[in-house]
């Protein structure tokens, strides 16, 4: 998926334009802005791809129906034959949700719906489910709300979307103010060719995105940002972190200290694949550059070397990198059709494995996986230049930018060519090398 994208008075960027190609670079000093562009990006994407049909059944729904009748099924005092039928038609239903196609899962809401009903109509002459008879009410209503929705789903979805795009942003800046975003009294902006987010003062938020733009977007297969492989390390310090409970009502509605990103990241790693990888060949290429294999056991990541099980934790930073892509690939979350987001994939990284990391990258994005990475690695500027070179398919690949709020030389850079665009990055990103060189 192809696409200019537009950033306006966010943090510290002013004004910029960018090209989104299969492997694209966002080149740019320190504070430029690329970490906010490339967070900006992962925010809105899968704010759009987790705005689908089923994930609002879900989320404003079936984990409302859930809070309303575990309690209820819960409560010693129900123990008959009528209650376990209606238990078992409840998770017959929930699992439905997961399962089944949109046509199937409207039958089974009728069915659910008429089952509760009929639950009600024999129980209410009972003492004993007095208190429940609220929760069964409500538990219709939401039944009727979700049927609604189901026949005209565009104004609710329009609705979920706005908030999810706010708590997004939030969650991955860490932030619980949208308006600290701003670097000015207008407006932030943040344009895709697929569509157009606007953030106002009151943190107001208007946005349009076209039919075609969030069937594309929903049709990804995941959208993994990553950030420091630190967090690798830390996973087991961080899992010790009391979570919120699934269902809870205020799951979504703090703050954590770690991004929904760093929680899915360790979430999809965790999963075990079966089938065929997409792929194999590069997990293959991963293993023998750190020479060893990655796992993970009870719950603990695992590097294996030379024979020996080695906790990642004592590992170097940089086959902590490698460990992430070699895990996402392990587990298939990094398939075909995957946006990957990298902020400084260099980092830690000696320049030997920076060229390395670029061509799994390049690999991956010949194969399907949409690829942007931020970067001020000469190194990896450097790699663009021989693909250019060596690659017949490079110029329908990549896609170089730069951050900066110098007009002259950005109107300079929106001027050339590929070719052209990579050499005045390396350029710009040779220069505190060659005058430390000419004090020598």
């Amino acid at each position: 998926m192809e696409f200019n994208y537009k950033l306006k008075n966010i943090g510290s960027i002013k004004s910029s334009e960018l090209s989104i190609k299969p492997l694209t670079v966002i080149a740019g000093k320190n504070g430029s802005g690329k970490t906010f562009a490339t967070k900006s990006l992962y925010a809105i994407l899968s704010s759009v791809h987790e705005n689908s049909f089923t994930h609002i059944v879900r989320e404003k729904f079936i984990i409302e129906i859930y809070r309303k009748l575990v309690p209820m099924f819960s409560s010693p005092a129900l123990l008959s034959q009528d209650d376990i039928s209606l238990n078992n038609s409840f998770l017959e239903f929930i699992i439905s949700n997961f399962s089944d196609t949109k046509n199937d899962f409207e039958k089974n809401i009728k069915d659910f719906h008429n089952t509760l009903l009929a639950f009600i109509e024999q129980k209410k002459k009972y003492k004993k489910y007095k208190k429940w008879l609220q929760n069964l009410d409500t538990t219709i209503k939401i039944l009727e709300e979700l049927q609604k929705f189901i026949k005209e789903p565009t104004q609710l979805t329009d609705t979920e979307l706005e908030s999810k795009i706010s708590k997004k942003l939030k969650n991955t800046f860490q932030i619980s103010d949208l308006g600290i975003l701003k670097n000015s009294n207008e407006n932030i902006y943040i344009k895709l060719d697929i569509g157009t987010v606007e953030i106002a003062s009151n943190s107001q938020i208007d946005f349009e995105f076209s039919d075609s733009g969030v069937e594309s977007i929903q049709k990804l297969s995941n959208i993994i940002f990553l950030d420091s492989p630190i967090f690798l390390k830390l996973r087991k310090a961080l899992d010790k972190k009391e979570p919120l409970p699934l269902f809870s009502e205020d799951k979504g509605k703090y703050l954590t200290g770690i991004p929904k990103y760093i929680e899915d990241l360790y979430k999809n790693i965790d999963k075990e694949y079966i089938e065929k990888l997409d792929f194999e060949e590069t997990k293959g290429k991963i293993a023998t550059i750190i020479n060893g294999d990655v796992s993970i056991a009870n719950g603990q990541i695992i590097y294996k070397c030379g024979g020996k099980d080695i906790p990642i934790s004592l590992t170097a930073m940089g086959v902590s990198s490698f460990a992430i892509l070699y895990l996402l690939i392990k587990s298939n979350t990094l398939k075909k059709g995957s946006y990957l987001i990298i902020d400084e994939p260099e980092v830690h990284l000696h320049p030997d494995w920076q060229v390395l990391l670029m061509e799994i990258l390049y690999e991956l994005a010949q194969q399907g996986v949409h690829v942007v990475i931020a970067s001020h690695s000469i190194e990896i500027i450097k790699y663009l230049e021989v693909f250019l070179k060596e690659k017949e398919d490079a110029d329908e690949i990549i896609a170089i930018n730069y951050m900066s709020d110098d007009e002259d030389f950005i109107n300079k850079f929106k001027s050339r060519d590929l070719k052209g665009r990579v050499n005045m990055v390396l350029d710009d990103l040779g220069k505190p090398f060659f005058n430390l060189f000419s004090r020598a």
